[in-house]
Formats: C-alpha cells, sequence, structure tokens
C-alpha cells in the first residue's frame, strides 16, 4: 500500500479529516490517471469518512456503492452502514412520535443559530493525543487534552449535529483493524451480570454501573479480539479513567462476539463502574499494536453527552 494512503488512515483514525483529504488527494494526482485513482474503492471509503458534515459523508458512501464492485469489502462495509442508517433512522422516527415534545423540524430550527456558532469549532477540532499514562486495574490519570467534539447516538433525544441535522446512527471510530461506533448509552444499569449470569452489585453507595452499546465492523481478513481496542471512560472530575469491566454485561441483552471477520459486523453492551459523584464526560478507544509493531496508535477521545 502506498505510504499515503497509511497516513490517510491514521490521520482519519485521529479525527484529522482534512489531512485525510490532503493525503488522499496527493496519491490521486500523481497517479497515471487521477480521475480512475480517485474511483478506487478505498479512496472513496476514505474520501466519504473525511467529509466534514454528517449528510456529506452519507453521500459519499452512496457514491461508494454505485462505483465500487459488489464483491469489493468497501461497497458491502458501506452498503451495510447506509442499511443500518436508514433503519436507525426509521426508530428514531417512531421513538419521537410515540413521545411528546416538539417535533424534529422544531428541534432543529431552535438549535440552528447555536450549531452554527459553535459548527466551525466542532467539525475542525482535532483530538489531542495524550501522554502515555499509568493504567491501574479499574482508574488512570492523566492530564486533561479533550477536545469538544459531538457524538452521534441513537437515544429519544439525541444531541444535534454541527451541520443541525438530527444523529441516526453512533459515533465512528476508524481504527486499523476495524470501525467501532455507538449504538446506545445507558448512564444508570440496574441489572448487570457475569457470563454465568450471576447478577453483580456496584461496590458500594456511592458506586453505579454505566453502559455503552457498541457495534464493531472488521476491516482485516480476521479479527480475532473484537474490538481490537482498551475501551475506557473519562471521568467527568479528577482525570481519571476507567477501564471497561471485563466479563460483565447486561441482563438479557447482547453482548460483543470475541471474533469476526472481514466486513461483518457484531454489537454489544460493554459496562464501566463509576462513581455516582463523579460519572463519565468521555469515551477512550485506544487501539491495540498492529501486528509487528511495538508502539501502539494514540487513543481517541471523545465527549460523551
Amino acid at each position: 500500500m502506498d505510504p499515503r494512503l497509511i497516513r490517510a488512515n491514521i490521520a482519519l483514525f485521529q479525527g484529522k479529516r482534512a489531512e485525510t483529504r490532503r493525503l488522499i488527494e496527493e496519491y490521486a494526482v500523481e497517479q497515471e490517471q487521477p480521475e480512475v485513482a480517485r474511483r478506487e474503492p478505498m479512496i472513496l471509503w476514505l474520501d466519504a469518512h473525511a467529509r466534514p458534515r454528517h449528510t456529506e459523508r452519507i453521500e459519499g458512501l452512496r457514491t461508494l456503492v454505485e462505483n465500487a464492485p459488489a464483491d469489493s469489502v468497501y461497497h458491502r462495509m458501506a452498503q451495510n452502514y447506509l442499511e443500518d442508517e436508514a433503519r436507525y433512522a426509521r426508530q428514531l422516527e417512531a421513538d419521537q412520535q410515540r413521545r411528546p415534545g416538539p417535533r424534529r423540524w422544531q428541534v432543529i430550527g431552535a438549535l440552528l443559530l447555536v450549531a452554527v456558532v459553535i459548527g466551525a469549532f466542532v467539525i475542525f477540532g482535532q483530538l489531542s493525543a495524550p501522554p502515555e499514562v499509568e493504567i491501574t486495574p479499574t482508574m488512570t490519570e492523566e492530564p486533561p487534552t479533550l477536545t469538544p467534539t459531538v457524538i452521534v447516538q441513537n437515544t429519544p433525544a439525541p444531541a444535534q449535529l454541527a451541520d443541525g441535522s438530527i444523529p441516526t446512527t453512533g459515533f465512528e471510530a476508524l481504527a486499523f483493524d476495524g470501525v467501532i461506533t455507538v449504538r446506545g448509552v445507558d448512564r444508570d444499569v440496574r441489572y448487570v451480570v457475569t457470563a454465568s449470569g450471576e447478577q453483580v452489585e456496584p461496590a458500594d453507595a456511592g458506586a453505579k454501573f454505566y453502559g455503552l452499546l457498541l457495534e464493531f465492523q472488521c476491516l482485516i481478513p480476521l479479527c480475532n479480539n473484537v474490538p481490537e481496542a482498551e475501551i475506557y471512560v473519562q471521568l467527568t472530575t479528577g482525570n481519571f479513567r476507567v477501564l471497561a469491566s471485563e466479563g460483565l454485561s447486561l441482563a438479557g441483552q447482547e453482548t460483543l462476539r470475541p471474533r469476526a471477520s472481514q466486513g461483518q459486523s457484531t454489537r454489544g453492551w460493554v459496562v464501566f463502574e463509576v462513581p455516582v459523584a463523579n460519572p463519565p464526560s468521555a469515551l477512550v478507544v485506544w487501539p491495540v499494536s498492529a501486528s509487528g509493531e511495538d508502539e501502539r496508535p494514540d487513543p481517541i477521545i471523545i465527549d460523551l453527552p
């Protein structure tokens, strides 16, 4: 693979969309047929996800589906993404119709002026790479390095995107081995069980369980350690991180399968035990090292609602 495409993947993984677009354009113009190069499935995939607005990214994925061969893994991933987008749009619309309160166009209109003011900061904000921290079994302390970012989630009252649209899928973190998408948030999980079905209670009255519904899509031939990353939440006060509780899940709910093949997805709830008085403020995704590499990629830090 051309080194610029490797760097483009890394830039997109770090949330640097403008840098991703620059690298893929630099790659394309140096090819013998630039227009043909711009229609390569990987280039179309990177270009779609590097676009600043949600609606533009969806349009880019439609272009990929229309131009890439049906047997291309990027064609299949884009098709799955668009199908998920349509399915969650229907679910969100149904939720909004069942719940009292303002309609979708009223929410968009009310928040549009605020979105315009902060849009530039949200769209072009880049995530700072935090320094390496010492990890304990439950928490890690580090200097604050968070940058404001919008997380897209499937909730009855979702946050608003920078372009004024209502989000319908999930925040997407493109790692080296897969794509992690947040599909739901449960801020106060009531029933947590072990793999054997035994119910687990928080450590004491000052702690509670916090849940994130994650979807992982494998991008390599075989993902043997889904989600191919360590998952943390960053607490609001004190600059602490809490690692996801191993072996715990929501009672009666789906869990992530440990393995997935290229282009396939698995979803499930990930549970964190956090202080009641210090709730999570950000999601931290720290991918594992690439095969044969000693250095780990920088974590991605995304603000939670």
